[in-house]
């Protein structure tokens, strides 16, 4: 019943709400607001006239979201993962996917992450 629950809120679309602590000053956070919308994940930019970022979802599975990420580092690639089940958000650079899915590499930002039911985006947008 639960993984039905899951698996239906993967397709309605979630929200989440990532915290990453500052480089700069760990007792800072960055907050990142996310939403699913088909196979995107949606940085919601602060601000009424910003503008949201959309990231292909290279994995979205009751266990994980995986999306290319930019990194500030020339040359490198990054993925993000978001872990469902830990609650987690880590942001790797030049990494590999392993057996079963899993993500592995340096990583270069992590945090924690909570969501808050189905997305607040219109998929029609």
């Amino acid at each position: 019943m639960i993984k039905a629950i899951i698996l239906a809120a993967a397709v309605l679309g979630e929200h989440w709400v990532c915290g990453v602590p500052t480089l700069v000053d760990p007792a800072h956070i960055n907050l990142f607001d996310f939403d699913t919308s088909g196979d995107d994940l949606v940085v919601h930019a602060p601000g009424p006239t910003a503008v949201n970022l959309r990231y292909h979802m290279l994995r979205n599975d009751d266990r994980a979201i995986v999306v290319e990420w930019p990194t500030l580092l020339p040359a490198k690639h990054g993925l993000a993962v978001i872990d469902k089940v830990l609650g987690s958000f880590k942001v790797y650079v030049d990494p590999e996917i392993v057996a079963g899915g899993n993500v592995e590499g340096l990583i270069s930002a992590e945090g924690s992450c909570l969501m808050f039911g189905g997305s607040r985006i219109n998929d029609g947008e």
